[in-house]
């Protein structure tokens, strides 16, 4: 990783950690560092597999449910991550607009398991399917997300 990619990365990390510092419940506050974090470090992994910009999108699981945790609202969560992330990107001055477009994109779409949208979006879709499968193994997938964890760990094996 380059020095620019690294000081992005860390830039962004610190927005994260600052939003997650400042929630009075220790428990949403550790649930957020968990689920934040570990997203990003599946999202990174997959690109990096997968021959994408693995910057992108470690930096897109990290702000995928930013909103979520800073708010508790867990309405249209991804969409309101996307919006309250937008202006973050921009006034970093750190990304280009079509950086900002495909970290938006992958938020945004995140949520839309029926949708097919490009690489980046379904790269992060994978990356909280696989963050939730191994960390809430007792929770049961519908029927639709079985097959496609079954073809995930298959590409991933």
């Amino acid at each position: 990783m380059n020095l620019k990619s690294s000081s992005r990365l860390d830039s962004i990390r610190v927005i994260v950690d600052e939003m997650l510092l400042a929630l009075a419940d220790a428990n949403r506050r550790r649930n957020g560092y968990v689920h934040l974090y570990g997203v990003s470090s599946f999202a990174s992994m997959l690109a990096y597999k997968r021959g994408l910009h693995a910057e992108l999108a470690t930096i897109a699981g990290m702000l995928h449910d930013y909103y979520f945790y800073k708010t508790g609202i867990s309405t249209f969560r991804a969409e309101n991550s996307a919006e309250a992330v937008r202006p973050i990107l921009r006034n970093t001055g750190l990304f280009s607009k079509e950086e900002q477009r495909t970290i938006l994109r992958s938020i945004f779409y995140q949520n839309n398991q029926m949708g097919q949208h490009g690489v980046d979006e379904e790269t992060i879709k994978e990356a909280v399917m696989l963050h939730h499968y191994f960390h809430n193994s007792k929770d049961a997938l519908c029927p639709n997300s079985i097959e496609r964890l079954r073809s995930l760990l298959f590409e991933l094996a």
